[in-house]
């Protein structure tokens, strides 16, 4: 059951909507949206939900995408890199995890936690330090496509704490907990 034709108006002006732009969106005429708002005309059915449905998905904010949400500044470390230049580069540019790359192959990730837990797991910092990545680096980041929407890779940034963005299997950005808050 559709709402009644009086709320029209009330509802477009509610979703900041001009009578042409709700036509557009419609696909009705402005001068039939006019009349039906005086109380003209009596339109058929299928007008009244053509312009109730466009009312309805004019509220609906139009979901983000990856390539909107990621930062396209991607900093990645070799395996062969030693812990302490990849704790530097992570403290100067204030990030959590870094993916690590062999070639042009992502095979892992380094976050801040995988530091702690060394550490928490009584490795000694003078001897973490001058590990390679490789020693304590996890399974890669998970990937998704640049057109995958926000709330689509939530669970992922959940599970993860952060996603790369991938275009034609290229890394083209990087999405973490913070650019999603």
């Amino acid at each position: 059951m559709l709402p009644e034709i009086s709320l029209i108006k009330k509802k477009r002006l509610l979703a900041g909507l001009n009578q042409k732009q709700l036509a557009r969106l419609s696909g009705v005429s402005q001068s039939i949206i006019a009349k039906i708002e005086s109380g003209k005309i009596n339109p058929s059915y299928s007008i009244i939900k053509k312009i109730f449905e466009s009312l309805e998905n004019a509220n609906q904010p139009e979901e983000k995408k990856c390539s909107e949400l990621m930062s396209k500044n991607i900093l990645f470390a070799r395996s062969d890199q030693k812990i302490s230049e990849i704790s530097s580069m992570m403290h100067k540019h204030s990030i959590s995890q870094l993916p690590i790359i062999e070639g042009k192959k992502i095979v892992g990730v380094v976050s801040e936690n995988t530091i702690l837990e060394k550490l928490n797991g009584g490795v000694d910092y003078s001897k973490l330090k001058l590990m390679k990545v490789k020693e304590i680096m996890e399974i890669p980041l998970p990937t998704v496509n640049m057109n995958f929407t926000a709330k689509s890779i939530m669970p992922l940034i959940k599970e993860s704490g952060a996603i790369l963005v991938l275009d034609k299997e290229k890394p083209i950005g990087i999405i973490t907990k913070s650019d999603l808050i």
